[in-house]
């Protein structure tokens, strides 16, 4: 880092320590991705660090064939520093608001005069307040986590029929709706064939000994 960007740091850091609030500070704030309303805005930014990632796969590849199925984009992550001041409900609304962002599920954005980072949920928070350092400011240092959202798919495919000729097993064959049937008298079983004809001819034998 030069030390013309060294002296600066410094200087921002001793501007927020006392609750001066320089005129050409660059906006950092929090907003909620489904009403893009400010949650939180900061007076400075002490440091930020963005990680992004790209895992590639291993194994090698034919030359040329390198397509985006050899890597695949990691969710990126955001640790920052930052200050804030105000009067004290301003920074106990802050506090609260950052408390609500990490317990729930909203979604933020993270604005920066660089990049609006967008889809990113509050994993962790904490803050410092100390009286030499100004009664009125919060130096809080967040860490952001992307969330990455897609939209369901979802296709009307229609699973064939299985026949007795292609089942395994006669118990998979698929049912079939063939309508209304006209109901079938149930047929005698062998047993009940067999013993009533056999008491048809006792009976018979019966009459002619008679």
């Amino acid at each position: 880092m030069s030390q013309f960007a060294m002296g600066m740091m410094l200087a921002g850091r001793a501007a927020i320590a006392v609750g001066i609030q320089p005129i050409d500070a660059p906006e950092y704030y929090l907003t909620y991705k489904e009403s893009g309303s400010i949650a939180v805005e900061f007076s400075r930014i002490m440091d930020l660090e963005m990680t992004a990632e790209g895992k590639v796969v291993a194994a090698p590849v034919e030359k040329g064939s390198f397509a985006s199925y050899n890597k695949v984009a990691s969710p990126t992550a955001i640790r920052a520093t930052l200050g804030v001041e105000g009067e004290l409900g301003d920074l106990q609304t802050v506090v609260d608001t950052l408390f609500e962002l990490k317990d729930g599920t909203e979604l933020v954005n993270f604005v920066t005069p660089v990049r609006e980072y967008q889809g990113y949920t509050v994993e962790k928070f904490s803050y410092q307040q100390a009286a030499e350092k100004g009664v009125n400011v919060l130096y809080v240092e967040i860490n952001l986590a992307e969330i990455r959202e897609v939209e369901p798919q979802y296709t009307d495919a229609k699973t064939p029929a299985i026949t007795q000729k292609g089942a395994k097993n006669p118990a998979n064959t698929s049912t079939q709706d063939n309508g209304k049937g006209q109901p079938q008298k149930p047929r005698d079983s062998v047993w009940y064939q067999n013993n009533g004809q056999k008491k048809y001819h006792i009976k018979q034998y019966l009459g002619q000994q008679a």
